[in-house]
């Protein structure tokens, strides 16, 4: 994690969500897994970019280390799948 020296938390900003893309293949899809995640990044005023996938379009490092696991949230350089862990990172590290 990138840390700030003031409280040695990761910094905000930098995410990317990852997650099951809807029929058309771009637009986001029906898993609420997801949506729970989007639900507790908007709540904290988080920004981050969003990244619908179907198989044949998953980033290869998603596939080679979390075995294609979505939602994933993308951190600067780390990365956390399941959303109930992704929603615990994020209570931890941001704060209201």
């Amino acid at each position: 994690l990138h840390c700030a020296s003031y409280h040695g938390g990761p910094l905000a900003g930098g995410m990317t969500l990852y997650l099951k893309a809807g029929p058309d293949g771009t637009s986001v899809g029906d898993c609420p897994f997801a949506h729970y995640v989007r639900i507790v990044l908007n709540e904290k005023g988080l920004e981050y970019d969003l990244k619908p996938c179907t198989q044949d379009t998953k980033p290869q490092w998603l596939i080679d280390y979390y075995d294609g696991s979505m939602p994933a949230l993308r951190h600067r350089k780390e990365c956390y799948v399941e959303s109930d862990i992704i929603a615990q990172y994020l209570d931890f590290f941001f704060q209201d």
